[in-house]
């Protein structure tokens, strides 16, 4: 999770961010948005405030996300919201019984699928014999 989270960053900050012209940033010489002495976002990957307030903000999903994931450790998520089952990833339930974020639902409901389908065509089978 956290080095998909950490190349989607990058990805955005390549593809968005005014600043980084030709593989560098203007600002720093170098893309210093993910710095890779931090193994974690918590610790302070993300070193580059400007992305953080102008950049991010385009996706906000991916905003979302690494603003869950910044303040997780501080205990600053919303009571409304859960953790997903699946990913790990928080997200605002539409209910009090949902378990999955929006991403991870249709891949646990077509693998549901398929275990139900296994076991009617196993119940099938055995009452043939």
């Amino acid at each position: 999770m956290e080095k998909q989270l950490i190349r989607q960053i990058r990805t955005l900050a390549h593809k968005e961010c005014c600043n980084y012209i030709d593989g560098t940033c203007i600002i720093h010489g170098c893309c210093t948005v993910i710095n890779p002495r931090y193994p974690s976002i918590h610790d302070g990957t993300i070193d580059c405030d400007y992305f953080l307030e102008c950049v991010l903000p385009i996706n906000p999903e991916l905003n979302r996300t690494v603003w869950a994931e910044l303040l997780r450790e501080e205990d600053l998520i919303r009571p409304d919201e859960k953790v997903c089952v699946c990913c790990g990833a928080p997200f605002v339930p539409g209910s009090s019984r949902q378990q999955y974020c929006a991403q991870c639902k249709p891949r646990h409901e077509q693998l549901r699928n398929r275990e139900k389908q296994r076991n009617y065509y196993q119940r099938k089978q055995s009452n043939n014999e």
